[in-house]
């Protein structure tokens, strides 16, 4: 012990096998979340049977090759809501309310972390080899006419003209407002699953390429890098 492998080997009667097993030895590392453009808090319209699918992005250095889920926590009490396994995470059946999303790095717990579900979150925390975020996106579901205050008179719905919709090969993104707008341009399929993402300041228009996608309804999210407001337009693939 503390002298080269060789020394073993070279012993007389004494062989080395022929490979090892490489052991990984890392500590679970929570880490830190984001939303895919770095923000940390968000508001969304929800239960108005249109999407709201954000992408939560995490860092955990050190501790990469553990199981990382994502632990949705109620804001006011800390209690889990649900623990999920994709990074894209849609709220809008949730109803109106306050919620935060956690990352989770851990490995050998128990059905995934599902049996703490209606537990503090300390339940998972405490765990052996289970470690949460160091933070949380907080994301804010507003209904109703709460709504509102999602957009404002220089970005809005109206600010956009997207053609021809039904589409089958190109779709065109107009900025038909009086303003240039740096825009993080995204499109999901109703599954929630993201098809295309693209940056522009749309002072011209944006052209979408759908031809690769399937047949069906589709939703292109418009969001405004300086506030971090976002438009929701729907169209058809035929």
């Amino acid at each position: 012990i503390g002298g080269p492998l060789s020394d073993l080997n070279a012993a007389e009667c004494s062989d080395i096998s022929d490979n090892a097993v490489t052991v990984i030895r890392e500590a679970a590392d929570g880490g830190t979340v984001s939303l895919s453009n770095g923000d940390t808090e968000i508001s969304i319209c929800a239960g108005d049977a249109i999407a709201d699918p954000l992408e939560v992005i995490h860092e955990n250095p050190g501790a990469e090759n553990l199981s990382y889920r994502y632990v949705i926590t109620d804001a006011n009490t800390g209690l889990i809501l649900n623990v999920v396994n994709t990074n894209t995470i849609d709220l809008d059946g949730a109803g109106a309310g306050v919620c935060e999303i956690w990352g989770w790095s851990y490995r050998g717990v128990p059905n995934n972390g599902l049996d703490q579900i209606g537990l503090p979150l300390s339940s998972l925390d405490n765990l052996d080899c289970s470690d949460i975020s160091d933070n949380a996106i907080t994301v804010t579901r507003l209904t109703g006419a709460d709504c509102d205050s999602l957009s404002v008179d220089e970005f809005s719905s109206d600010s956009f003209s997207i053609y021809p919709n039904p589409a089958s090969d190109i779709v065109n993104i107009k900025n038909v407002s009086n303003q240039s707008i740096d825009a993080l341009i995204e499109v999901y399929d109703i599954t929630g699953r993201r098809v295309y993402q693209n940056t522009s300041d749309l002072n011209n228009d944006l052209q979408i390429n759908v031809s690769g996608f399937e047949n069906g309804v589709y939703l292109i999210n418009i969001t405004d890098s300086n506030n971090n407001i976002t438009v929701t337009k729907r169209i058809v693939k035929r």
